[in-house]
């Protein structure tokens, strides 16, 4: 395993991301779904499930995971300030739509 790798060019380590819950690793082999293809690893404020677009899905997972930490949806947490709320809801609704 590679702990200082950093494929998405964010600056952080990914292995670190991972375990936060900020960078999704399906099959569990710590390098990011992300920088293996497939969702963009920087994806727009408010995709909360990385599709490309901010959509009543990510709204759903705000609303889900509200006064969490993320939960089933680590990702909610969209301002990483560990926790759900009108501020994640904020950036979801300034970003509703496609991503550019």
């Amino acid at each position: 395993i590679e702990w200082s790798a950093d494929c998405n060019n964010d600056g952080l380590v990914d292995y670190g991301q991972i375990l936060a819950g900020e960078l999704a690793d399906a099959n569990l082999n710590n390098i990011p779904d992300c920088c293996e293809g497939g969702a963009s690893c920087n994806p727009c404020p408010g995709d909360v499930d990385n599709s490309g677009a901010v959509n009543g899905v990510d709204l759903a997972a705000i609303l889900n995971s509200w006064g969490t930490s993320g939960g089933k949806y680590p990702g909610a947490d969209v301002n990483h300030d560990s926790v759900v709320n009108g501020s994640d809801l904020a950036i979801v609704l300034n970003g509703w739509g496609p991503c550019p």
